[in-house]
C-alpha cells in the first residue's frame, strides 16, 4: 500500500478537497483507495459535512474510517475536553488506521487542525504524523497562508525530522492583484528548497464541486506520480 499524510498549517487550506481529488483520480483510473481522517474537528457548523461523507460523495468506493470526531472547532486538546473525553489516545489513532484501511492499494492519511495543533497536553499533531513514518505532504493555501507562516512552520515540521516529500498549493491565481498571492508558490520554492508539486484553483464553495471536475482539476494541476511516489501506468 502507498500512503502519504496530508495536513497543513492551519484549518480550512483544502486538505480535503486535495485528498478527495488525489484518491477520486486513482480511483477513477481502477486503483482501490482508502482515507483515513485522524480527528474530525467542527461537526456542530450548520453547514458541515464531515470529511469522510466528502470523500464518499465524489466515488462511494472510497474505504474511510476517523478515529475521533468532536463538536468543537477548537484544537483537538480542547475538543476532547468539551466532549467530556480525559485525553485522547494517540496510539489509537495509528492501529486504528492499520486495522480499518487494509485491501487498498493507495492511501491517504489527513491531519486535523494544523499540524503544531495541540492533541494532548505533551503531543501536537507532529508527532502524530511522524508516528505514521510516511510521507507528509503539505497543503497550503495561497489566499490564507503567509510566506513567514510557512517557513516558521516548515521549520517545525523539519525539527521534529519529519519525511516532508512535497508541498500542494490550494486556491492559487496565477493572474492575481495580490503580489503575495501571485508570486507565492516561487517564494515558497526559494525559501523552503521543497518541490510543489502542483498548485490548485480557488473554488467560491468546494462543496459545490462535482467529482468529474475535481478529478479533472487533480489531473491537469498535480503530478500524481511523484506524489505517491511511483510510476503509473495508466497516466502514460
Amino acid at each position: 500500500m502507498r500512503s502519504i499524510y496530508i495536513t497543513g498549517l492551519k484549518r480550512h487550506t483544502g486538505k480535503t478537497v486535495i485528498a478527495a481529488g488525489l484518491l477520486g483520480t486513482m480511483q477513477s483510473l481502477s486503483y482501490a483507495t482508502g482515507y483515513f481522517k485522524t480527528i474530525q474537528t467542527g461537526r456542530n457548523s450548520s453547514l458541515f459535512i464531515t470529511d469522510e461523507v466528502f470523500m464518499k460523495n465524489v466515488d462511494s468506493n472510497i474505504k474511510t474510517y476517523t478515529s475521533y470526531g468532536f463538536d468543537s472547532e477548537q484544537c483537538p486538546l480542547l475538543g476532547a475536553y468539551n466532549a467530556g473525553i480525559n485525553k485522547i489516545d494517540a496510539p489509537k489513532i495509528t492501529k486504528d488506521f492499520y486495522e480499518n484501511i487494509t485491501d487498498v492499494e493507495f492511501c491517504i492519511v489527513e491531519g486535523t487542525n494544523g499540524v503544531s495543533s495541540p492533541i494532548t497536553d505533551k503531543l501536537t499533531e507532529i508527532d502524530i504524523t511522524k508516528s505514521f513514518g510516511i510521507p507528509l505532504v503539505l497543503v497550503l493555501d495561497a489566499k490564507k497562508d503567509t510566506i513567514d507562516e510557512v517557513i516558521s512552520g516548515i521549520t517545525y515540521i523539519r525539527s521534529h525530522n519529519v519525511n516532508l516529500a512535497g508541498i500542494i498549493i490550494n486556491s492559487f491565481d496565477s493572474d492575481s492583484e495580490n503580489i503575495g498571492e501571485k508570486y507565492f508558490p516561487q517564494l515558497v520554492k526559494e525559501f523552503t528548497g521543497v518541490d510543489i508539486w502542483g498548485c490548485f484553483p480557488y473554488f467560491d464553495n468546494y462543496n459545490k464541486i462535482g467529482a468529474d471536475s475535481l478529478i479533472a482539476e487533480a489531473l491537469n494541476n498535480f503530478n500524481v506520480e511523484d506524489i505517491f511516489g511511483l510510476k503509473i501506468s495508466k497516466l502514460n
